[in-house]
C-alpha cells in the first residue's frame, strides 16, 4: 500500500520543512538534505532572492511561517560583509628615568616618646643647675613635702609614680621655679663670675642695647647649663629667648630682674623636666 506523508520538525530556531516519501517508488533520496542546518527556515528569504543551496521539494525560500497574515513583509536576511578597522597605534606617555641599581632604604632610628623627670631627678636638677639652690619653704624641701600630691607612690595604695606633665604638675613646677630663681637673683652678685649660675657670660650691667654679643653669649651659657645644649651663635633657636631677655629687660629696668625671668624660662621649658 503506498501512502504518501509529510512531516514537519523543528530544529533549534529554525523551521524545516520535510518531504519524506515512506515506501513510495519513485521518489528520490535527495529530496531529504544530507543536511538539515543548510535548510533556510519559512519565510526567509537572502537578499539576492536565492536560497544558497536550491530549492527543496515542497518548500520554497519566500515561504511564509504559519499564522503570518497575508501581505505581512517578509522577513530578510541581512548579509553584511566585514570591514576591516583602521588599525589604531597604541602610544605610552613620557618615560621616567630610573637607576638599574635602586637606591638603599634609609632606615631611620627609632625614636621613642620623651619621659618627664620623677621628683628625686627634677630636684637633683634644679639645684645641679642653681649651685645648690632648691625649692625650699622655712627650711622645707617643697618636693617631698608635696610629694604624694605630685604623683609618688606611698607603696600603699600606689606603687607606680605618675610621670604625666599634669595641669597640677606644671602648676607646683612654674612655683618652684620663681621661688629658686628668685632666691637665685638674690644671691649672684654675692659669688665670685666662676659661681654664678645666671651671669656666666655677661654682667649686671650689660644690656641688650650696649652689649648684644655678650647678651647672646649669656644666653648661650644658659641653654647648655639648663638644657644640656650647645647652640652655636647665631642659631635661628635662640631668637625666642633673645625676645624673653628684651621683653622682661624693658619691662623690668633691669638686667639681672631680666636674667632672672630668663631662668623661670628656662626651668618651665619642656627640655629642662623631660628627658
Amino acid at each position: 500500500m503506498k501512502t504518501g506523508c509529510s512531516l514537519a520538525a523543528t530544529v533549534g530556531r529554525r523551521a524545516l520543512a520535510l518531504a519524506v516519501v515512506a515506501g513510495c517508488a519513485g521518489d528520490p533520496a535527495s529530496l531529504i538534505p544530507a543536511d538539515p542546518e543548510a535548510v533556510d527556515p519559512p519565510g526567509v528569504r537572502h537578499a539576492s532572492g536565492a536560497s544558497p543551496t536550491g530549492a527543496v521539494h515542497g518548500a520554497s525560500a519566500a515561504t511564509k511561517p504559519e499564522g503570518q497574515p497575508e501581505g505581512a513583509p517578509e522577513a530578510v536576511l541581512e548579509q553584511h560583509e566585514p570591514v576591516a578597522g583602521e588599525v589604531i597605534h597604541g602610544t605610552f606617555g613620557d618615560g621616567i628615568a630610573v637607576d638599574l641599581i635602586p637606591k638603599p632604604v634609609v632606615v631611620e632610628p627609632p625614636l621613642r616618646p620623651r619621659k618627664r623627670l620623677d621628683l628625686d631627678q627634677l630636684n637633683a636638677a634644679m639645684r645641679g643647675a642653681t649651685h645648690g639652690i632648691g625649692w625650699e619653704i622655712a627650711g622645707k624641701d617643697q618636693f617631698v613635702e608635696l610629694a604624694l600630691t605630685l604623683g609618688k607612690p606611698d607603696y600603699i595604695d600606689q606603687t607606680i609614680e605618675n610621670l604625666e606633665p599634669s595641669a597640677l604638675f606644671l602648676k607646683f613646677l612654674g612655683d618652684a621655679s620663681r621661688s629658686v630663681c628668685d632666691a637665685v637673683q638674690k644671691r649672684e652678685l654675692t659669688l665670685p663670675v666662676g659661681e654664678r649660675a645666671l651671669l656666666l657670660a655677661a654682667d649686671e650691667t650689660q644690656t641688650s642695647a650696649t652689649a648684644p654679643e655678650a647678651i647672646d653669649a649669656n644666653l648661650r651659657a644658659l641653654l647648655r647649663r639648663f638644657h644640656g645644649r650647645a647652640v652655636p651663635a647665631g642659631a635661628p633657636e635662640l631668637e625666642h629667648w633673645r625676645w624673653l631677655y628684651q621683653t622682661a629687660e624693658l619691662k623690668l629696668g633691669q638686667p639681672l630682674l631680666a636674667w632672672q625671668a630668663v631662668c623661670v624660662g628656662l626651668i618651665n621649658h619642656p627640655d629642662f623636666y623631660t628627658y
